[in-house]
């Protein structure tokens, strides 16, 4: 698995699988060991589930400490899932600012046109009483 150059479909929430929340986790901890922001998509085998099934980490040596650029499509589809699979995006913020970036609202504004389902997360450190992990957010809580 090269994470820097290929984006990766990982299986999750299956018997002897890992959850969400640890792939999650190791995305946190691989922008704190390369500095740079990790993206990812949630997928469900079924387009009308919400059931998340796979997750992607797409490729960070395209990355910057402050910008995503890959999501991991190229994993998406080399494992015949479509964008008709995709739930939601994450990413990280290596500097744990836990408000999304002009950049972040656009790229959310674009695609909700598209499919106004999808939701967008932000994982970044834990800060004092707050938690380490901004879920499906929709970034509504930073009034942008």
């Amino acid at each position: 698995m090269n994470l820097k150059t290929e984006g990766n479909l990982i299986p999750v929430n299956g018997e002897n699988l890992p959850t969400t929340e640890d792939v999650e986790d190791f995305t946190l901890k691989l922008q704190g060991y390369v500095g740079k922001e990790i993206g990812g998509m949630y997928l469900s085998e079924n387009e009308n589930s919400s059931m998340i099934s796979h997750v992607t980490i797409g490729k960070y040596g395209v990355n910057d400490f402050g910008r995503t650029r890959a999501y991991g499509h190229d994993a998406m589809f080399r494992g015949e899932l479509g964008s008709e699979n995709i739930k939601g995006f994450f990413h990280t913020h290596p500097n744990g600012d836990r408000r999304p970036s002009d950049g972040d609202v656009e790229m959310r504004n674009d695609v909700l046109k598209i499919n106004p389902t999808i939701y967008f997360n932000i994982i970044t450190a834990k800060q004092y009483s707050e938690p380490g992990k901004v879920h499906r957010t929709n970034f509504t809580n930073y009034r942008r």
